[in-house]
């Protein structure tokens, strides 16, 4: 019988797809896959074409890699990000970034976590895409 896969990693890069799927004991590779990047729309239809290089089954944990995705980290005086709830703080750091990454803020989407406080500025772990 063959093994389930723990972890299943998904890589999109410029040039290529890439799966591969893990053991929970120590990590060992179950399987690899991989083709050329092709001309896809957007991302969701690329994600699709990346889990369908392997088996249907996934991983109980995967982790989505892509070079597409831009991402740095920000600081901003605590009193700026302060009162404001998870919506509202995306949107203010969207727009923060914006010169920095190129990216239109109203046509970009935002994870972000903080990471530290110090000096009277809030450090946060930014992602746009």
């Amino acid at each position: 019988m063959a093994r389930r896969a723990a972890t299943t990693i998904l890589l999109i890069t410029r040039d290529i797809l890439l799966r591969a799927d893990l053991t929970r004991d120590g990590g060992a590779l179950l399987g690899s896959w991989s083709q050329p990047r092709p001309e896809l729309p957007d991302m969701p239809s690329l994600a699709e074409a990346t889990l369908l290089l392997g088996p249907p089954r996934l991983g109980q944990r995967v982790w989505f890699l892509c070079t597409d995705l831009w991402t740095q980290t920000l600081e901003l005086p605590l009193g700026k990000a302060a009162g404001l709830g998870p919506k509202e703080l995306a949107g203010a750091l969207n727009f923060e970034v914006e010169t920095l990454s190129g990216l239109q803020a109203v046509e970009a989407l935002l994870g972000h976590q903080a990471v530290a406080d110090r000096g009277g500025q809030t450090c946060f772990w930014v992602t746009q895409a």
